[in-house]
């Protein structure tokens, strides 16, 4: 039998952890730490928005400008590329889908009706009647 002397030592004290550091921050989250405590802040749906409405006013050459500019945030110089990089005859799409992203697209409605206009009907087959029967009273 073990000697309850020796043991005493081993034993965890109140509040005592295995990992007393805690967990280790992952990767991305200590990342984003990081660069918010040197003051880089998120950039938001609107700011995007923003950004695509102006180069909408801006001619190829000044957008191309943007692209190469090192200096300037990443998303700036991803959307100034995409669009410098498209071709005349594509540009509308790639704009269509920029402001898609950036403004969301209309909404669309789809009305549901019966045979010729009418009210749609639905049917509930099953071995059960009671089920069409609470249907067709509503």
């Amino acid at each position: 039998m073990a000697n309850p002397q020796n043991i005493e030592k081993y034993k965890w004290k109140k509040g005592q952890t295995l990992n007393p550091n805690g967990r280790p921050r992952k990767l991305v989250s200590g990342i984003i730490k990081e660069l918010e405590s040197q003051g880089v802040e998120r950039v938001s749906p609107s700011q995007i928005n923003d950004i695509i409405s102006i180069f909408l006013n801006l001619s190829r050459t000044e957008i191309a400008g943007l692209a190469n500019d090192n200096e300037q945030p990443i998303y700036i110089r991803v959307i100034a590329r995409k669009l410098t990089a498209t071709s005349d005859d594509k540009l509308f799409e790639t704009l269509e889908k920029l402001l898609d992203r950036g403004h969301g697209k209309p909404t669309q409605r789809t009305e549901l009706t019966g045979k010729d206009g009418d009210e749609l009907k639905i049917n509930i087959v099953t071995e059960d009647k009671t089920a069409n029967e609470i249907i067709n009273k509503i």
